[in-house]
């Protein structure tokens, strides 16, 4: 059996794992498969308020039909990006945005395209799934509380024995 302190956790992982394939990939040029979700990836390449002629150009640099390169830090920067973009949207209460974006992260991990990128595009993607969780459980704990007027809380200590079925249907 594991001994809790020999355990590693998911974060010393995750920043090993970035040690590794860091120096690897810096200077690589990804392939993105631009046969995605077209709402969903214009939040992913370009921001809201890129013009249509800037789409345009983009397209025009790809290097085959529905393929289209860029930089591995470009994209680990669009993808940081993306998962601030994603807490502004919950914050606006844009859920529309953000279950969106979640959707978009999750078929971005089908793309293997790059495969010396994968584990970094991995991690970059699992976060951003990871903190669209965290927010929903967020909502559900706090709207539980209201609908059931206080009688029901979620809380850390009693998550894993918690009687998910108590939940009121309004939440």
């Amino acid at each position: 059996m594991l001994n809790r302190n020999e355990f590693e956790s998911w974060e010393s992982k995750k920043l090993k794992i970035f040690a590794t394939f860091k120096i690897k990939t810096d200077s690589t040029e990804i392939v993105i498969d631009e046969r995605r979700d077209r709402d969903t990836d214009r939040v992913i390449r370009l921001g809201k308020g890129k013009s249509r002629m800037d789409q345009l150009e983009l397209k025009g640099k790809g290097s085959s039909k529905g393929m289209q390169m860029m930089t591995a830090q470009e994209f680990t920067t669009q993808l940081e990006r993306l998962n601030r973009e994603l807490k502004k949207f919950w914050e606006k209460e844009d859920k529309v945005a953000c279950i969106r974006i979640a959707i978009q992260c999750a078929k971005l991990l089908n793309d293997v395209a790059t495969p010396i990128f994968y584990p970094q595009k991995f991690i970059l993607l699992t976060d951003i799934l990871d903190n669209y969780g965290q927010l929903v459980l967020g909502r559900m704990k706090k709207l539980t509380k209201l609908h059931s007027n206080g009688k029901i809380i979620i809380e850390e200590d009693n998550d894993p024995n918690f009687d998910w079925t108590l939940i009121p249907d309004k939440v």
